[in-house]
């Protein structure tokens, strides 16, 4: 089957979608070999590497006429069978052409957090989003949340929508195991510096009993629109020494980032998904996190759960944390359900039923 993927992300966005592009890719290439991949971009960039397997296309048209108008009829020029859409949105014009689509939803948290999103962007979000909801021959949800979510808020139907996982890349499981962790041990929280990501929470919790642990704190990720707050928040408790930033960090770098931690935290408010927490357990780190249904839906018992939205309950996980062990065999279970293997059989799935059907 020759199949087409929407690569903007995969040469445009360095973590989230692009990280989830690059690593599906990989994964179809090596998984199933039999299919023919091309990637479809405006532009490619030679800073992220493509499986030699796997052919780019670009267009000199205008970036967003082409992704949105134009694409199709350079699918169908191709030969393309199947175009599959890997960050909520896909083409007009697909089915005119008679391609097969597919697309990716990965949240919809521009409806329930919509105060955090400028109202132009959430305008465009909610028609993208309805387009591909209604014009896709599949939607795959990257998990049962988001597949509840579209149903709630899109009106979606159910019956084509597929709940596919999001692959956890291989790097993290050969993390560099002869990296000596940092004494004192650190709890490491990996997230951009957003609202909902709720640093701020973490960071009066973890001063709450910062006199009681011997851990101490490292937020690393992407400075955002609450990074300038925690930094002072940090200053205004007096814990500069106990808690500290890293901003610069790239994904390559992220599997050393783990590998140096002797715990990981998550205490995000809301979350389509959760690839951090598959990245610790990869690198075998004890983990508490939110009680969000995501997050169940992804670790299950293997981790300590507390309320985001309780300063008490998180400062309760950091103290139960510090001596917490790992699960052996849970960890095994999630790493083996969300491996190369697992999710590429049920991606592939997922083509050929809808190769099978039309």
């Amino acid at each position: 089957m020759k199949i087409g993927y929407d690569a903007k992300r995969y040469f445009g966005n360095n973590s989230g979608l692009g990280n989830y592009s690059r690593d599906l890719v990989r994964m179809m290439a090596e998984q199933r070999p039999g299919n023919e991949y091309f990637l479809f971009s405006p532009t490619a960039n030679s800073n992220y590497q493509v499986p030699p397997e796997v052919g780019i296309v670009t267009s000199t048209k205008p970036a967003f006429y082409w992704r949105s108008f134009g694409i199709a009829k350079d699918l169908k020029k191709l030969g393309i069978e199947l175009f599959h859409g890997l960050s909520n949105e896909i083409p007009m014009g697909l089915k005119e052409e008679g391609i097969k689509s597919v697309v990716t939803i990965h949240d919809v948290i521009f409806k329930m957090y919509p105060q955090y999103y400028k109202p132009v962007d959430r305008l465009i979000y909610q028609y993208k989003t309805a387009y591909a909801c209604k014009n896709a021959d599949i939607v795959i949800a990257t998990s049962e949340q988001t597949k509840e979510d579209l149903v709630k808020y899109f009106k979606a139907d159910a019956g084509k929508i597929e709940v596919v996982h999001q692959v956890c890349s291989p790097s993290f499981s050969i993390a560099n195991n002869n990296l000596e962790k940092k004494s004192p041990p650190v709890i490491l929280y990996l997230s951009s510096f957003q609202n909902r990501k709720n640093h701020l929470r973490l960071i009066e919790a973890f001063a709450k009993v910062s006199a009681k642990t011997g851990m101490n704190l490292l937020l690393a990720g992407r400075p955002g629109e609450t990074f300038i707050s925690c930094e002072s928040l940090v200053r205004k408790f007096g814990i500069i020494d106990r808690i500290k930033f890293m901003t610069n960090i790239n994904s390559a770098q992220m599997p050393d980032v783990y590998a140096t931690a002797s715990a990981f935290i998550y205490p995000s408010e809301f979350e389509g998904f959760g690839i951090p927490l598959l990245e610790a357990i990869q690198c075998h780190l004890p983990v508490a996190c939110s009680n969000i249904s995501v997050f169940k839906e992804i670790v299950g018992d293997a981790a300590l759960y507390f309320n985001p939205l309780d300063i008490n309950s998180i400062s309760e996980a950091i103290l139960r944390l510090e001596n917490k062990e790992e699960n052996v065999i849970a960890y095994n279970k999630i790493i083996h359900n969300f491996s190369d293997t697992v999710v590429a059989e049920r991606l592939n799935g997922v083509y050929e039923r809808l190769k099978a059907k039309y």
